[in-house]
């Protein structure tokens, strides 16, 4: 195993874990390792899910070359597998955020940055970009004044971890969404939330625009729910089942319109621009823009 090569290498068992797994496979990629701390509970995942063509791998085989490594655990612990890792030429793809700003604190920046520096094809996941692109044309408001977004999930976070695990997709969704408006955001000027166990709202004054961001964990709905308001219009995200592949859908004014998977497209545009810096470096600005907001937010 010390020299074997090894194509993909997925960090997790979890449902996300799953869904890289599925796109992943979609770029000519035959073989998989998945790595966790319990290999029954690996083995358990792999056959649950029929995943005929992925094995255990223990951690310490991670710095075998290989074409691709995806972390899907919980945020707390992408730095110990981004410490670990020495091989720096391949593919990283790793769960929104990068690292916790809770635990790394004041230093959150300077390891942002030493690991965009040390992997020179480090991806963090953005689907919301691309829910963001799909949803331009619906959006005919010439002066945007205020935006409101609702996340509520079934995770099982509470208090302030709601912020690191859902806040990433609303304030990438906003930035992406200003940006091909064309409306200019400014430098952030108020900030005013209320936390409760699992309810998070937060009320973002920019210099040219509001933001309101409704959080929920432990949601009783049937499935997860995203959706928000540009001045007054009202814009949801639906998914449903179809043929067993899930669909996605923008309903507007009472009608839907299917979209491409926001996921899908993360990983079909990561896979097409592996040779072009500027893909990595535009990643690396997010990451960066997405931190410092998290930060003051989470430490106001």
């Amino acid at each position: 195993m010390r020299k074997k090569f090894l194509e993909a290498v997925i960090i997790g068992s979890s449902k996300i874990a799953q869904i890289h797994y599925n796109y992943i496979r979609q770029n000519n990629i035959k073989k998989f390792y998945f790595v966790g701390r319990n290999k029954k509970k690996i083995d358990q995942f792999i056959k649950k899910n029929k995943i005929y063509n992925a094995s255990f791998l223990d951690k310490k085989y991670l710095n075998n070359s290989s074409r691709i490594i995806s972390i899907c655990n919980k945020t707390d612990f992408h730095q110990d597998y981004l410490n670990y890792i020495k091989h720096t030429n391949q593919l990283i793809i790793i769960e929104k955020p990068l690292i916790s700003v809770k635990i790394f604190n004041g230093n959150y920046l300077n390891k942002i940055k030493s690991y965009y520096k040390k992997f020179s094809k480090l991806a963090v996941v953005y689907p919301m970009l691309y829910l963001a692109k799909s949803y331009k044309s619906f959006i005919k408001n010439r002066k945007i004044k205020k935006i409101k977004i609702y996340y509520f999930t079934k995770g099982n976070h509470s208090f302030d971890d709601i912020y690191i695990d859902l806040l990433p997709h609303c304030l990438i969704f906003f930035k992406e969404l200003c940006r091909l408006k064309k409306k200019k955001i400014g430098p952030l000027i108020n900030i005013n939330k209320q936390i409760s166990k699992f309810n998070n709202n937060i009320q973002l004054t920019f210099q040219n625009i509001k933001l309101d961001i409704f959080l929920k964990e432990k949601y009783k709905g049937k499935n997860s729910k995203f959706y928000f308001t540009v001045n007054k219009s009202k814009y949801f995200r639906k998914t449903h089942l179809v043929n067993g592949n899930f669909k996605n859908f923008i309903k507007f004014q009472d009608k839907l319109f299917e979209i491409d998977n926001p996921m899908r497209q993360f990983f079909f545009h990561t896979f097409n621009n592996l040779n072009k810096k500027k893909y990595f470096i535009d990643n690396r600005k997010l990451s960066i823009w997405l931190s410092k907001m998290t930060f003051k937010i989470f430490n106001n």
